[in-house]
């Protein structure tokens, strides 16, 4: 896949989100506000991966809420229908708070739309308002409901799990079910850059473990794959955990290539430890793509056979390390591990047969 970093805006003022925390001052620099993805970028990273042999996947995510610039979301896929006709997938991560009109736009052209929702309205609504403060649950349930009944594609919903709403894993997948949602991918809230997860209201990986073990037979009774980045590979033996070990390109909102949803940006990247990920850049003078390719080397090389601290692990090949961008940020070493992490992933793995590993969509 190719993915589209669109925009810093974002219409909500989420309190734990690791954008919002690093996006004021970081390294001594500032970002940009409303800063948006040029579209002359987006066209020639389109055009050079399309021709690199990358799969016309088409993906749009944050570091704001994409949809708050369809109509470059919408240029980008006109551009790419012109190149590959119709023979392009597309697929969406937005937090749901968007016009009947943009509701349209998506039910009618995206093949796989993940909305942020954190589950019951009245722990949703603590963590995820909007800029005036009042929260955002009532416009998500309509627009999930519309995108259910009329979208051509699936929309699923990815839910933030901290301690507080962890003992309500039951109960969030029944509300979800109720609105007609049939995929479900929960994850344990994960620490800004810099941050430990202990600040952010983080929840102990073997209680999420179990919490999301026994919200199986809810799953199950109402016809949910439930799916969390603990499991994402459990479905198929692997050797790399996703795709910024390959690497797929990800084009950021000031003209660079990332590996990772972590590395939103190029610039203030330099002199920090998510500077792994940025592997290339756009050439604006020129109008082209540059790569490193020693830092793609270096991404490649992220196997599990090279991981000294997986090798005796059972769930080795079905995890192969975890998430490269959150090993990164809280270790700083490409092959290193989260120890805490691991033991909720081996409890899951032990068990995976009580797990639906059905897995029919990419993770968001």
């Amino acid at each position: 896949m190719i993915s589209f970093f669109v925009t810093t805006d974002c219409n909500l003022a989420c309190d734990y989100c690791y954008v919002n925390t690093y996006s004021c001052d970081i390294v001594g620099k500032t970002l940009k506000k409303n800063q948006t993805i040029d579209l002359n970028f987006a066209i020639a990273g389109l055009k050079f991966f399309l021709d690199q042999g990358i799969p016309p996947h088409l993906r749009f995510f944050g570091p704001g809420e994409p949809t708050m610039r369809i109509n470059v979301i919408k240029n980008i896929v006109d551009y790419a229908r012109k190149m590959v006709g119709n023979n392009i997938s597309l697929e969406i991560q937005t937090n749901g708070v968007f016009s009947s009109t943009v509701a349209h736009y998506l039910s009618e052209n995206f093949d796989i739309i993940w909305v942020s929702s954190d589950g019951l309205p009245q722990h949703h609504d603590i963590h995820r308002k909007n800029k005036a403060g009042n929260g955002s649950s009532g416009l998500i349930e309509k627009n999930v409901k519309f995108l259910i009944e009329q979208g051509k594609g699936m929309t699923g919903i990815r839910a933030t799990i901290t301690r507080d709403n962890n003992h309500l894993q039951n109960d969030i997948l029944r509300y979800f079910a109720s609105l007609g949602v049939r995929y479900v991918w929960t994850d344990p809230i994960f620490p800004p850059l810099g941050e430990t997860v202990d600040d952010i209201k983080g929840v102990d990986p073997l209680d999420f473990a179990r919490a999301m073990l026994s919200a199986q037979n809810i799953a199950n009774e109402y016809g949910i794959v439930c799916g969390s980045l603990l499991t994402a590979n459990f479905d198929e033996d692997v050797e790399i955990n996703c795709r910024a070990c390959l690497p797929m390109p990800h084009l950021t909102t000031d003209g660079f290539i990332s590996a990772c949803d972590l590395a939103l940006f190029g610039e203030i990247y330099d002199s920090n430890r998510m500077s792994p990920f940025i592997y290339g850049r756009y050439n604006q003078e020129e109008h082209r793509i540059e790569l490193d390719f020693s830092k793609i080397k270096q991404l490649q090389s992220r196997y599990v056979k090279n991981m000294p601290g997986c090798q005796d692990c059972i769930a080795r090949n079905n995890c192969a390390g975890w998430c490269l961008g959150e090993v990164l940020n809280e270790t700083g070493n490409l092959f290193g591990q989260k120890h805490g992490l691991c033991e909720g992933i081996r409890y899951l793995y032990e068990r995976r047969n009580e797990l639906n590993l059905n897995y029919k969509y990419l993770h968001p």
